[in-house]
């Protein structure tokens, strides 16, 4: 008699879970080139995620009992990401940041585990290496093939010069390796953190030149980047606001070269410091001139904003505690304006300051501007609080006939001034959410966008502030501006487009341009799942096909981007049915190491780059789920759980085996450039370690101040402007006024005597003209009198 089964409604025998999984079995395990070349470019299509202890971690999980060979395969796939951006037309910016990984980041990184790679020595590992290197990946004939050999050569050259730097190879089998005598090659200096600093300690202005240098490949980058994350993190300590000022002001002339710096540090290393700073800054009214540290204030605040920006970063990247911080509070509410009854008095009396100082004219018709008065009143954190309100007032003044085009204008442009300069960013920011709904002033908002799109000074410093806001609101006011100019204001809004194209997506983060999801949607006709399966099969023919090929078109920004836009089920799903298919056709062992390091790589967006992982997870648990599906994708999603486990505990393994910790590997590099040593294997400069972010809340976006994303509306019919004039209710007395009413309220604003006779009858206290009624305490300009020009039924899984 046979033994008693139980059977499940289908009347099948019921299996648990165990017998459910182990009914699998596993295909060989491959580590293929393709598994770092994902992870690498994974690390370097958006903000850099190449801190050391990443790095040491990839190395020793893809290779634990041959960090040989996985360190082989790094600087391999390093130069394929090159040639990769090289054959898809990357920014300029992009492969740069690829170049200076190859040649400044991978040889003190080889140079800190050459003991490791025993018996081969470094020099051996970098010659076999370069024999799996192809610097031809297009035909001779081919339009483009000379300049990518030439930009591969050169890079390869570089490389090499870093290494002799870092002790790694010598100078006879360099010249082996590129057939020319060594003494052809420049000779570089090596740099040290700690003495750099030295240097700099007393003479910041030696700071601009070591930015700059930056851009050179000469293996000497990252003690640059640790000694400007110190002098940052030592003027912050020491309040040293002048000296902070020079330094920010010279990244932000050179804002690429943060992505270099964040390749061995992460963001909260620079910004956290100056973050504390702004929000404790100190506002003494007596101080003989106020205006110095305001400007100190505006450039130290607007470095900030441009690396949060840049790279998309939150709260928990930052490493913020505080949700009352200034920094996010302005990443909160940097494009919101307050409605008037809702402010305590001291801000409408600071309000009330600013709008004399831009606009109060004289008999002269000549404004008061800001001095030491307006400012000693109003701490710069107040005052950058305050501007999305100012910049609606404005508007409003401007469309009652309060205030004239030549006052309004020349009261902006007093905010060009440095020491204003970022007050930008948020009245910008205010127009483009202002602009969402029509208000019949659009040409009021143009007027004022061509005043402030143009700098007004031709100072470099001016320049260089005014070039880095573009960069911040350039984009999502463009996609504005180009829906505005399908309806009107055609030749107005080309001219601004012009302004802002040089300026355009600047941003390195995990979002995909528009343009960037249109390309995908013409190509896979909107076939998003199909994107994932076709990119996932090139990967997989390239890593098996025989001799050398160019590596395939590939973006990590594609997978986070389908996340997003189609979810994370359907992007597995595409992954799932492509490790099915190819399994069928003998390639399942490679697809599943293409897959696992696709849902293992790193993101900067923790929710999306786990959100694969989570996903994956949840269904390699269901057991019904996996009984209910065809075999081929069960088997798929067992299989690529356990080599997405198996990477998780090798990662683990790694983090906590590390034979040299990062202090002592710093510690030898200083003893070897002192000559102290003779170990001359190099050690790597670990100018900077891991830091874990602090977690709790969810992230903040650059909400309302997440340009790219919270502002990307259109201009919706602005252009319908109402023609008529827009009344703000008026009343009092005519002999008190004189014809004129009092337009701040109780504001007490005193804009003198514009020299005007249009009385009150010219305000119509009924209309609104798409702004909404308003009372005459809300209008603070009231009375202005100025004119307007995506199972089979058994059980064998096998």
């Amino acid at each position: 008699m046979q033994p008693f089964l139980e059977l499940d409604k289908k009347g099948l025998p019921k299996l648990s879970d165990d017998q459910v999984r182990n009914s699998v079995t596993d295909l060989p395990l491959v580590s293929s080139r393709a598994g770092t070349y994902i992870w690498i470019n994974a690390c370097l299509f958006a903000r850099p995620l190449t801190d050391d202890m990443t790095l040491m971690q990839l190395l020793h999980a893809r290779g634990a009992d041959n960090i040989q060979a996985s360190a082989v395969d790094l600087l391999v796939a390093s130069f394929e990401i090159l040639t990769n951006a090289l054959l898809i037309k990357e920014s300029d910016q992009s492969v740069d940041l690829i170049k200076s990984f190859i040649c400044n980041r991978l040889p003190p990184l080889l140079a800190s585990v050459s003991n490791l790679l025993l018996p081969l020595t470094s020099e051996q590992c970098i010659q076999m290496g370069f024999s799996n290197i192809n610097i031809d990946p297009l035909p001779p004939l081919t339009d483009g093939a000379d300049v990518i050999r030439e930009q591969l050569q050169v890079t390869r050259s570089e490389f090499l010069q870093a290494c002799i730097l870092h002790a790694l190879v010598s100078d006879t089998t360099v010249a082996v390796i590129l057939q020319r005598p060594s003494t052809a090659l420049p000779k570089a200096q090596k740099l040290n953190k700690d003495m750099l600093v030295q240097q700099c300690a007393h003479n910041t202005g030696k700071v601009e030149g070591l930015i700059e240098s930056l851009k050179a490949m000469q293996g000497n980058a990252g003690a640059i980047a640790g000694c400007i994350v110190d002098i940052v993190n030592n003027c912050c300590n020491l309040k040293d606001t002048m000296s902070l000022k020079a330094v920010c002001m010279s990244l932000i002339k050179h804002i690429p070269s943060i992505d270099v710096i964040f390749q061995y540090n992460q963001p909260m290393h620079l910004i956290l410091p100056m973050c504390s700073l702004l929000n404790d800054w100190v506002h003494e009214q007596d101080q003989s001139e106020l205006q110095p540290p305001y400007e100190e204030f505006a450039v130290i605040f607007l470095l900030v904003l441009v690396v949060i920006n840049r790279y998309n970063l939150r709260k928990e990247d930052i490493g913020i505690l505080d949700n009352e911080n200034f920094i996010l509070t302005m990443m909160r509410d940097q494009s919101t304006s307050s409605a008037l009854e809702s402010m305590p008095d001291v801000q409408k009396e600071r309000l009330a300051k600013w709008i004399e100082g831009l606009y109060a004219t004289d008999e002269q018709d000549e404004t008061s501007g800001i001095n030491d008065e307006v400012m000693s009143q109003c701490p710069p954190q107040a005052f950058y609080q305050l501007v999305p309100t100012l910049f609606e007032q404005s508007v409003i003044a401007r469309k009652s006939n309060a205030v004239p085009v030549a006052t309004l204008l020349g009261g902006l442009e007093l905010l060009l001034e440095p020491f204003l300069l970022p007050s930008l960013i948020g009245g910008l920011s205010w127009m483009i959410k202002h602009s969402w709904e029509d208000h019949g002033d659009a040409d009021i908002l143009l007027a004022m966008l061509n005043k402030l799109l143009k700098p007004s000074s031709p100072s470099s410093d001016t320049q260089a502030m005014h070039k880095a806001i573009l960069g911040i609101i350039a984009t999502p006011l463009a996609q504005s501006l180009e829906t505005l100019k399908r309806k009107s204001f055609k030749k107005d809004v080309n001219g601004l487009l012009e302004i802002l194209r040089p300026h355009l997506n600047q941003q390195r983060s995990t979002q995909a341009s528009s343009t960037e999801v249109q390309q995908w949607a013409v190509a896979f006709e909107e076939d998003y799942a199909k994107a994932i399966s076709t990119n996932v099969r090139h990967v997989v023919k390239w890593i098996t096909a025989v001799g050398p090929n160019p590596p395939p078109s590939f973006s990590f920004r594609l997978y986070v981007t389908l996340i997003e836009l189609i979810g994370p089920e359907a992007v597995l799903d595409a992954m799932l049915d492509e490790i099915a298919q190819l399994t069928v056709a003998g390639k399942g062992a490679e697809a599943l190491d293409v897959c696992a390091a696709i849902v293992c790589a790193p993101s900067p967006d923790r929710a999306t780059g786990s959100a694969l992982q989570r996903v994956l997870h949840l269904r390699s648990l269901d057991t019904e789920g996996l009984l209910d599906a065809p075999a081929s994708r069960s088997e798929a999603t067992l299989r690529l759980q356990r080599r997405v486990d198996a990477h998780h505990t090798a990662m683990l393994t790694a983090s906590t085996s590390m034979t040299m910790p990062m202090q002592d590997q710093a510690a030898d590099q200083m003893m070897q450039d002192l000559g102290l040593t003779g170990d001359d294997s190099g050690v790597g400069n670990a100018s900077a370690s891991q830091s874990g972010v602090q977690a709790g809340d969810e992230g903040l976006n650059f909400d309302g101040t997440d340009i790219s994303s919270q502002l990307n509306q259109p201009m919706d019919g602005i252009n319908n402007a109402n023609n008529d004039a827009t009344g703000l209710e008026a009343t009092g007395s005519a002999g008190q006024v004189d014809q004129m009413q009092d337009i701040f309220g109780d504001l007490g604003v005193d804009l003198g005597n514009s020299g005007g006779d249009q009385g009150i009858d010219a305000f119509n206290p009924q209309g609104d003209g798409g702004m909404g009624q308003q009372s005459q305490e809300d209008d603070i300009f009231a009375g202005l009198d100025m004119d307007l020009a995506d199972f089979t039924d058994d059980y064998n899984f096998g």
